[in-house]
């Protein structure tokens, strides 16, 4: 058991290689991509389709319950969700004063921060005024008066007020999220990652860095101590950055001795050579534990994520709210926490504490170093995470350095620790990267790729 954690340790330094060696020398966009894509849900059991609909936000439901103890809850008509309107202008933070109800005219006024919306029961044009500009919107249901109270479309209202809006139909619920408070209060806790990420220009769009790497895995049993293995990594790791393509080519040795690198060397695995070359639209993989498989091609793998990955990378800055930006198709009663887990998280990674900045100079260096400890806790909070975390600790030291703005070295310390009764596993390796003469990426022909699926 504890050889394929060891094994499964392995794979993951190997993502770690490449993960340290662009996530924090670029900027940011393949971290950003990165969290969006692993956001999974909690499965979610379907209720009776005829319970009452509910209101989510910001992962409260509103309760519909006025100061006289009534209830209207809210109700879909002609396809959208309707909701009492002083309850959801409340939850969205305009205050009483700000709304206000003309019996005669019977029309609905809200105001809020420069912005002025309109409703009128029965009519299915809204009016909205923002900056001094009004429009007129033409809304699927009509206000209307329900046992005394006005009901109002909640999907209208709420984006009105730049708030995402979805619809979780196996839970009946309105969902609505407000991505720029989350990203307000994550900005604010970060102040000197936010001097990093908006230093003026800390890499060019297109560069390449060379990262000398150098390690030590080390198995140790109490028990059994015939099974002790040292393994000693040495080697190289290319990255190659350009508008449309990102090329690594990693170059590895391992030496050693005991049962781990001699069952590495019985599968060959003691020479790595990888190379990924990532475009628009796919990712081409050369490996020399596939070399056979493969027939000397490259493996190619269809991504369409990548191209709004690429996008995102060659915007001129890159801000937090991208790390919210979400599909209202996706949302569910989950949703709201799960980024708020990943906002505390990242919070916990990249607080103050752990952010040195020095200036020499025209050079000025930051330093982050992020303890696994800090985040385990919260790492525990999610349902579907394996309860055996407490095996593990470690950290990891980032150094980038920059003169006159423009990035010189990066540069990663790993440390990792899991511990299982008598058996330990130790890993230690520094990553020392340098800024290189930058050079074209080739990408594969089809004579020389392979589709995934045709790997044997």
């Amino acid at each position: 058991m504890i050889m394929k954690k060891i094994i499964v340790s392995l794979v993951t330094i190997m993502m770690i290689f490449c993960f340290t060696t662009l996530a924090f020398a670029t900027d940011n966009a393949m971290l950003i991509s990165a969290l969006e894509e692993n956001l999974e849900d909690t499965l979610l059991i379907a209720p009776n389709q005829n319970s009452e609909i509910k209101v989510q936000q910001n992962g409260e439901y509103i309760d519909f319950k006025d100061s006289a103890g009534n209830i209207v809850n809210p109700q879909i008509i002609n396809n959208r969700t309707m909701v009492p309107f002083r309850k959801i202008f409340n939850s969205l933070g305009v205050t009483d004063e700000n709304i206000s109800w003309n019996g005669e005219t019977k029309t609905v006024v809200a105001k809020k921060d420069g912005l002025q919306i309109e409703l009128q029961i029965d009519n299915t044009i809204a009016k909205k005024q923002l900056s001094g500009e009004e429009m007129e919107i033409k809304l699927d249901s009509a206000p209307v008066i329900i046992e005394g109270r006005t009901l109002v479309p909640v999907r209208f209202i709420a984006e009105s007020m730049n708030k995402k809006v979805g619809w979780d139909a196996d839970n009946r619920t309105v969902i609505i999220i407000d991505t720029q408070e989350l990203t307000n209060d994550l900005t604010n806790a970060i102040p000197k990652y936010m001097k990093l990420l908006n230093e003026e220009s800390q890499l060019s769009k297109t560069y390449a860095m060379k990262t000398n790497v150098k390690g030590k895995i080390e198995y140790t049993s109490k028990d059994n101590k015939s099974d002790n293995s040292t393994l000693n990594i040495s080697g190289t790791v290319n990255t190659n950055v350009k508008e449309k393509a990102i090329a690594i080519d990693m170059n590895l040795k391992l030496t050693g001795k005991g049962e781990l690198y001699n069952t590495l060397k019985e599968n060959k695995f003691t020479n790595i050579v990888l190379n990924i070359i990532a475009s628009e639209d796919k990712i081409y993989i050369k490996s020399s534990t596939l070399e056979e498989r493969a027939k000397g091609k490259w493996i190619a793998y269809e991504n369409d994520s990548l191209k709004q990955t690429f996008e995102l990378k060659n915007e001129e800055t890159i801000s937090l709210e991208q790390l919210f930006e979400l599909d209202e198709n996706d949302l569910n009663i989950n949703t709201y926490q799960s980024l708020k887990t990943i906002s505390n998280i990242i919070k916990a990674l990249l607080k103050d504490e752990n952010i040195q900045i020095t200036e020499k100079g025209s050079t000025k260096s930051y330093t982050i170093t992020m303890k696994f400890s800090e985040i385990k806790n919260l790492i525990k909070d999610i349902e579907s995470v394996d309860n055996s975390l407490d095996n593990y600790d470690g950290s990891i030291k980032l150094t980038t350095s920059l003169k006159n703005n423009k990035i010189q070295t990066n540069g990663s310390e790993i440390k990792f620790e899991y511990v299982e009764g008598t058996e330990s596993i130790n890993v230690a390796l520094n990553l020392d990267g340098k800024i290189v003469k930058s050079s074209n990426i080739s990408i594969p022909s089809d004579s020389q790729i392979m589709n995934a699926d045709e790997i044997e």
